[in-house]
């Protein structure tokens, strides 16, 4: 039995990224291509 995974649009991602702590990384994207960073407890601005 073939389970199906939901579909999901680029911009629930993106929300769900964030929730999720995760912060986006202009200098690292290309393209189309969007990369996320999380910084660890205790450290940044």
């Amino acid at each position: 039995m073939e389970v199906k995974l939901p579909v999901v649009s680029s911009d629930d991602i993106v929300r769900a990224m964030r929730k999720a702590g995760f912060s986006y990384a202009p200098k690292r994207g290309k393209g189309s291509h969007m990369a996320f960073y999380k910084e660890k407890e205790g450290e940044g601005p």
